[in-house]
């Protein structure tokens, strides 16, 4: 919804909520009200007459946004495991298979696009096995993390050519973003396949980065 600013004193208290949502100010206050100078999205919560801004630190940006996974090898038997919406459910119960077990290829390249469906201050990505498991032959061996404000100029801000972790949590340069991208460069070859089940994105400070 949108909401268009007069000249008075808006105050916002600033502290930590359960759940956000979205929505746009425009500001016309010194002009044509049908008219707006500039927009922007953030994420909210309201607790009476008070609005509180989301903080990136805690918060799973990722958490029930939008995701796809794009396979450049074999699919997963089972097609459900390729459903990219797996990844941002928060719930490490359900997951996607990267396999290429029987195929020859081990599928790198493939990779999950999330757009947050707001633009926001990223800077640290999570990735989850199944049930927070620390098998090593399913972790993701090898992946660049790639973010951009589009789904096409993206920046890589992360590239991990021989990852050890189970469970990695990356940090990285604060990049504003609304598109994530994780492509898989390799997997570990004694098992030929990945499975990830979480990936979680974090960012900085209040949210969205704005100026009007």
């Amino acid at each position: 919804m949108k909401h268009t600013l007069s000249p008075v004193l808006i105050s916002l208290l600033l502290f930590s909520v359960s759940s956000y949502a979205q929505f746009s100010i425009v500001d016309s206050t010194f002009n044509d009200t049908t008219k707006a100078d500039r927009q922007l999205s953030f994420s909210y919560a309201t607790n009476g007459t008070k609005l509180t801004l989301a903080r990136g630190e805690t918060e799973n940006l990722a958490k029930g946004k939008k995701a796809y996974a794009v396979y450049t090898g074999a699919w997963p038997i089972d097609s459900s495991r390729a459903n990219g919406s797996r990844v941002i459910d928060d719930n490490t119960s359900t997951w996607i298979i990267i396999d290429g077990r029987g195929t020859g290829r081990d599928n790198s390249g493939t990779y999950i696009m999330i757009d947050l469906q707001s633009i926001r201050l990223v800077n640290r990505v999570v990735i989850k096995q199944p049930f927070e498991q620390a098998n090593p032959l399913l972790r993701v061996r090898a992946y660049t993390i790639e973010a951009g404000t589009d789904s096409v100029t993206m920046t890589r801000v992360l590239q991990q050519p021989n990852n050890l972790a189970t469970n990695p949590d990356t940090t990285f340069d604060v990049i504003a973003a609304r598109f994530v991208k994780i492509s898989v460069d390799a997997v570990d070859p004694a098992s030929n396949q990945t499975a990830i089940a979480e990936i979680r994105v974090f960012g900085t400070g209040y949210l969205s980065e704005g100026a009007y």
